[in-house]
């Protein structure tokens, strides 16, 4: 049960992180590619990667997701700042019916009626979180937590696809694979603007991201293995529980104000994960 705890904290701690980016004015793209080279680090030195052959598919794959996974991170650290941790982590979190309905369309995954529900709920939650009445948000930037819905959806979607046919090795290198490819695509991204200055507080920032992203995944993996309960449960008490710390945060730290409407769509997520986890 411990890995499951330090999982949903150091997940939670990340929506944190990047709302301290943002008040501390920590260049965001450039801390969130030291996370990448920090992450990618110690997952080659503790999942050992050095001793694994990947395919040309896994290569390809991981370079693939590597963009999106930089791109997305990215969004999510914006939303996070412009809409709170609330916001993004149910934007995140709730992207899980993206699998559910691909499984459910593709490969014949049939869902039963109290999943259905728990879907319809989902996108209903997202736009109860969302709505604000007389915000002064762009047109670009009040579409921001749908991106990251959607855009998390499809990684989601994508790793579960690659994890059915394509992954030969463990999700541990493959994960740490992803990372190496994130980085070097961030580094890219920042060569390519003649912009790979680092300031002292973009280092700092951007390594502490990089070990509780690092361990995000590893503690999730290790609760995985480990587990107290049935393996099928993990992910959604996983998301309930970082959806509803990151909620307390919000409001208890950066002081976010949510009206009835926000703080119902907040409980309509839970109700929605909960619906998955225990109609199965």
């Amino acid at each position: 049960m411990i890995y499951l705890l330090l999982s949903i904290v150091a997940s939670t701690l990340i929506f944190v992180i990047f709302n301290l980016f943002h008040i501390y004015k920590i260049t965001t793209v450039k801390a969130i590619v030291i996370n990448y080279i920090t992450a990618f680090t110690f997952g080659f030195l503790v999942f050992q990667v050095y001793q694994n052959h990947f395919s040309y598919t896994e290569l390809g794959l991981a370079i693939g997701l590597g963009i999106l996974f930089f791109t997305l991170f990215n969004v999510m650290g914006l939303t996070t700042q412009k809409f709170g941790v609330t916001i993004a982590s149910i934007s995140t979190k709730m992207s899980l019916i993206f699998p559910v309905l691909i499984g459910s369309f593709i490969y014949n995954d049939s869902l039963n009626l109290f999943q259905w529900i728990a879907v319809v709920l989902a996108i209903i939650s997202i736009w109860m979180v969302n709505y604000q009445k007389g915000t002064k948000q762009s047109t670009s930037q009040r579409y921001l937590p749908v991106i990251l819905f959607i855009g998390s959806g499809v990684l989601d979607s994508l790793v579960d696809l690659a994890s059915r046919f394509v992954i030969e090795s463990n999700n541990e290198s493959f994960s740490t694979l992803i990372f190496g490819s994130a980085a070097t695509v961030g580094l890219s991204f920042l060569g390519l603007k003649r912009n790979l200055k680092f300031e002292k507080k973009e280092l700092i920032g951007g390594f502490t991201l990089g070990i509780i992203n690092f361990f995000s995944i590893y503690l999730i993996l290790e609760a995985l293995d480990h587990a107290f309960i049935t393996r099928s449960l993990i992910f959604p008490i996983n998301n309930v529980s970082i959806i509803a710390f990151s909620a307390l945060l919000g409001y208890w730290i950066f002081k976010e104000q949510k009206t009835k409407l926000n703080w119902g769509g907040v409980f309509v997520a839970l109700c929605s994960i909960l619906l998955f986890a225990f109609s199965r």
